[in-house]
């Protein structure tokens, strides 16, 4: 309880279903990371009672860093966290037994704005760029994103950490800082204040495995029906962000849970809620381009580069046996037997969704 005790005041205990319809369900907890579009699914799922739906009772706890979530998943405070690949799997190499269990994105959804007079990311060199975490996801896109202009991270760019992403935004919008990493909605404010957006990493197409749930593995061992339920709660969520019956019912979630006006932030909402639908995939499933990719940034935290090649294969195959359960063709039309409109052939095929 020692790491869930002193990150309690940061963390945000999302909740507000009604005490009688829960007291019957099992309960977990899934840490996610501070409040951003990208991190809305959980939220929306919850509201839309889709835990409920397949029987379980989730508290939804929000920490300034994915980094700070594996800690409090470690103590036992929480049963699922959200995580970035490299975190989960540097986790491992010092002993942690991680299963990454769910790929929700698997490509990097930031974008990094500067001040206004900095237009290029070759303007960059020599500023300070603020991340949330050491080692956490936003620490790793902007490592691969200033390289990708020949431009050397703790070198060329100074790389400070400032928590989440409101704190990053504000940093930034009180001149702390030359540049910020954020994701939507912040990008879309930011440049309406007149800040730039100097790199646009989730038009980039760069596979990355940005956001996996992970859990340990002897909770998955004692608790694989608790295990089961959230998964497939979390695929019927995925659902509704693709359904226009549910995308008023969804939008107006996101402004809940982001804290926007519904009508005078109703062009961003409905920006934000497209945006970051196209990041969301019908089944997450470990995608193995984002895997593969990796490697090569696993390769640039430590002098560990060697046991990361080694052991990379088997912390990845960890999640073979939940694929077979959950993402299966049978069991994924059980879940969620919408059609899709506007998916393709393949993914109907996946889901096996009938045109009636």
């Amino acid at each position: 309880m020692a790491v869930f005790t002193i990150i309690c005041v940061a963390a945000i205990i999302l909740s507000s279903t009604p005490a009688s319809a829960q007291k019957n369900l099992p309960t977990v907890r899934i840490g996610i990371e501070a409040p951003a579009g990208t991190n809305a699914h959980y939220y929306v799922t919850k509201q839309l009672g889709l835990f409920q739906k397949h029987g379980i009772n989730i508290e939804l706890i929000s920490f300034p860093g994915g980094t700070v979530g594996l800690q409090a998943l470690f103590a036992g405070d929480i049963q699922f966290a959200t995580s970035d690949g490299v975190a989960g799997l540097s986790a491992n190499l010092r002993g942690a037994n991680l299963y990454f269990i769910a790929g929700m994105i698997n490509t990097f959804p930031f974008s990094i704005l500067s001040r206004s007079e900095i237009r290029t990311p070759q303007e960059l060199r020599g500023k300070k760029i603020v991340i949330s975490r050491y080692g956490s996801s936003s620490d790793t896109a902007v490592r691969a994103a200033v390289e990708k202009y020949d431009l050397k991270p703790d070198k060329d760019v100074i790389i400070l950490q400032g928590g989440g992403q409101s704190e990053r935004f504000a940093a930034l919008r009180a001149g702390a800082v030359d540049a910020a990493i954020v994701s939507p909605p912040l990008n879309l404010t930011g440049k309406r204040l007149g800040f730039n957006e100097v790199i646009d990493l989730s038009q980039s197409g760069v596979p990355y495995s940005h956001q996996q749930i992970v859990a340990i593995k002897d909770y998955l061992d004692r608790n694989p029906d608790a295990v089961l339920r959230t998964l497939r709660a979390l695929i019927e969520g995925l659902a509704a962000w693709k359904d226009p019956a549910k995308k008023s019912a969804v939008m107006s979630n996101i402004a809940k849970y982001l804290r926007l006006d519904p009508a005078k932030s109703k062009d961003q909402i409905e920006e934000l809620t497209g945006t970051t639908a196209i990041h969301f995939r019908p089944s997450p499933m470990q995608r193995r381009r984002a895997w593969s990719s990796l490697r090569r940034f696993s390769e640039r935290t430590g002098p560990k580069r060697r046991i990361f090649g080694r052991r990379i294969g088997s912390t990845i195959d960890l999640s073979r046996n939940w694929k077979t359960r959950v993402f299966s063709p049978r069991s994924l039309a059980r879940i969620n037997p919408l059609r899709y409109t506007g998916q393709s052939a393949r993914c109907r095929r996946i889901l096996e969704l009938r045109s009636e």
